[in-house]
């Protein structure tokens, strides 16, 4: 009888515990509350941007995080292809969002991964890089009605895309849940549509109809050299050799 009674208190216990807790859920919606903050100095990623989608502020946002302990390894990925060399890409940006409760909490870092493809789907983990939140560069985010953030990092060692080859990135922030952020959609729709990967919540490479993440990639800046600088240059390497040993001669 004590054992019974005893569980029995065990389970309200959990109940009680239980009530009110944030469940993971795939995706933030409206809340219509106003948390725009005005950016104060937006810094500007290096290099040359040869990849933009820029986010909807209207759309919602979809799971992407890393909390170890649960464990909860929600990735949002799209797609990239250059069809021309674009040089290394030397920084990404992205845009994320908090929700479950709309609280912001500072990431610890940031996971990026770029996948090869298969069939329209992310493949392979062909890249990846750890950014801690203070080489992130963080700014306030857009007018929605959760707190949002955008960010960007440089990529060390750069990636050097192959022309022709399709790729997928994600931009997972790593921190402990809840709050619950997601990556932003953008307004501008590219090749195949965003893949949310969500196993807590049996999504595996799951196709998000008609959006796509918000995300932008930018190149390193290569100033070629022209042929005449170069003739210059190896001119006036000879002629400083002449007046340096010319008494010597």
């Amino acid at each position: 009888m004590k054992k019974l009674v005893l569980l029995f208190l065990l389970l309200v216990a959990l109940v009680l515990f239980s009530h009110g807790q944030p469940a993971a859920s795939s995706a933030g919606f409206k809340t219509g509350q106003n948390y725009y903050q005005p950016s104060g100095n937006r810094s500007v990623p290096p290099g040359t941007v040869v990849w933009s989608q820029l986010p909807d502020c209207e759309a919602n946002i979809w799971a992407c995080q890393l909390d170890a302990n649960i464990p909860f390894d929600a990735r949002m990925a799209d797609d990239f292809i250059f069809y021309n060399d674009p040089g290394q890409i030397g920084a990404v940006r992205w845009w994320i969002g908090w929700w479950n409760p709309p609280n912001y909490a500072a990431p610890a870092s940031f996971n990026i991964y770029i996948y090869d493809e298969v069939s329209c789907f992310p493949g392979n983990v062909v890249a990846q890089w750890n950014i801690p939140l203070a080489d992130a560069h963080e700014d306030n985010g857009c007018l929605i009605s959760w707190p949002s953030r955008e960010y960007w990092a440089v990529l060390n060692p750069p990636f050097q895309p192959a022309v022709n080859q399709h790729y997928w990135i994600v931009c997972q922030p790593v921190m402990n849940y809840p709050p619950q952020t997601g990556a932003m959609m953008s307004n501008t729709q590219n090749l195949c549509n965003a893949k949310l990967y969500f196993p807590l919540l049996n999504f595996y490479w799951a196709t998000l109809e008609e959006y796509d993440m918000a995300f932008e990639l930018y190149a390193n800046v290569v100033i070629p050299v022209s042929g005449w600088a170069l003739l210059l240059g190896g001119v006036l390497i000879v002629l400083a050799v002449f007046f340096r040993y010319r008494k010597s001669w």
